[in-house]
C-alpha cells in the first residue's frame, strides 16, 4: 500500500529527526510506527537491537525481587507512564 502525506516543513523535519534517533530512514520509521499502532505486541517484528535488550531484561528479571523500591517497580511505573503518554499523543493526533 502506498500512502501520501502532506506534511508541513516543521513536521517533516521533526519526523526526520525522530527517524534518525531510531537509526532509521523516514520510511522505516513510519513503517515501525504503523506496525506499533496496529499490531498486537505479540505479533510485532523486532530487530536485533530490541531482541538483545529484551534478552537482557529477561535475564535480569527477578534479580532484585523483594527489595523495596525495586527496579521492577520503577520500570513498571515508567512503562505505564510511557503507555499513558503514547495514548495521549495518539488522542492528540486523532483530534488534529
Amino acid at each position: 500500500m502506498i500512502i501520501t502525506l502532506d506534511l508541513t516543513p516543521e513536521q517533516e523535519l521533526a519526523l526526520a529527526r525522530k527517524a534518525e534517533r531510531q537509526g532509521l530512514d523516514v520510511q522505516g520509521y513510519l513503517q515501525h510506527m504503523v506496525e506499533k499502532a496496529v499490531m498486537p505486541r505479540t505479533q510485532r517484528r523486532i530487530d536485533a537491537e530490541e531482541a538483545k535488550r529484551l534478552a537482557a531484561v529477561e535475564k535480569a528479571y527477578g534479580m532484585t525481587a523483594g527489595l523495596p523500591g525495586s527496579v521492577e517497580e520503577f520500570l513498571q511505573r515508567k512503562h505505564e507512564d510511557n503507555e499513558r503518554e503514547e495514548a495521549r499523543l495518539d488522542e492528540r493526533h486523532r483530534a488534529v
